[in-house]
């Protein structure tokens, strides 16, 4: 499976993975299976959909408390590969129903490659802006993000352009915002620059930023940068050198050529916080 922080692109490449497998079965076991082949076309088209919709509900059980979670979208595209390997076989039907039928596995095919084009379409975009990792004119940018209660684009606020990111934290313990998918080697660069937007004085915003060694170990608070921002009421252009990101692991030193999330995220309020995010880019 894909790092957690692959590019989009990877991940849906991978999602898609059970759809041939699927096709590879249902041909092998249900269209050109001898055994079953004096059984009507119905039936057996019912018994495949039955036994691959069972198979992959297992493998996602299988799958729970494990590296992945358990995903029903997956199951759908199992049953979505039965139904390609089924119908795009030779079948003892009329061809005007053979055609429609294939028609319309072909459309339900088109709707999942569609997570695959965008991210494609997304990941070259922020290729094209780097070093700015978001400025929140493309709606598109809104993906490239996790967390936040209420995360969409506003006009409301912007210090640069005409949007900004609107995001809500809520009361536990930590609660925020991260940018999962960017351009990951940061080490051309010197300075992360950001600016957010509070509603009030004296809120308290934490910046962090791990690389993917990070990610495989045990996730320590030290193994990873972290900073704590006192916050103005309105707009607050936060600057954090590159070379203090990556002297803040305790015995060991960040890798700006793999970084795999930068994060904001406030802790233990007693209320739900509104604010704005702009421009976020690296400089020299």
């Amino acid at each position: 499976m894909p790092f957690e922080d692959s590019y989009r692109s990877l991940n849906a490449f991978w999602n898609l993975g059970h759809i041939p497998l699927f096709a590879l079965f249902a041909r092998l076991f249900f269209v050109d299976n001898p055994l079953l082949q004096r059984h009507s076309l119905l039936l057996r088209l019912a018994a495949c959909l039955l036994a691959s919709a069972i198979l992959g509900a297992l493998v996602e059980i299988m799958q729970y408390g494990l590296a992945r979670n358990m995903d029903i979208g997956d199951v759908y595209r199992d049953v979505l590969g039965a139904l390609l390997g089924f119908f795009f076989a030779p079948l003892a039907m009329s061809a005007i129903k053979a055609g429609l039928l294939r028609f319309a596995v072909a459309l339900l095919l088109l709707v999942q490659l569609q997570p695959l084009a965008q991210s494609l379409v997304d990941e070259q975009q922020a290729r094209r802006a780097f070093p700015v990792l978001s400025n929140f004119e493309n709606g598109a940018e809104l993906s490239r993000w996790r967390g936040g209660g209420d995360r969409r684009l506003s006009v409301e606020q912007a210090i640069s352009g005409d949007r900004s990111l609107r995001f809500t934290t809520g009361t536990s313990t930590y609660s925020g915002i991260s940018l999962a998918y960017f351009p990951h080697n940061w080490s051309a660069y010197g300075e992360l620059s950001l600016a957010i937007f509070a509603e009030q004085d004296g809120l308290k915003i934490t910046l962090r930023i791990h690389d993917r060694q990070h990610l495989q170990g045990p996730q320590r608070y030290n193994d990873r940068f972290n900073r704590s921002f006192a916050l103005e009421q309105g707009w607050n252009q936060i600057s954090v050198p590159l070379a203090e990101v990556a002297a803040a692991p305790l015995g060991r030193q960040l890798n700006l050529q793999q970084i795999a999330s930068l994060g904001l995220f406030v802790i233990r309020q007693q209320q739900d916080r509104v604010f704005y995010l702009d421009r976020v880019q690296l400089l020299p």
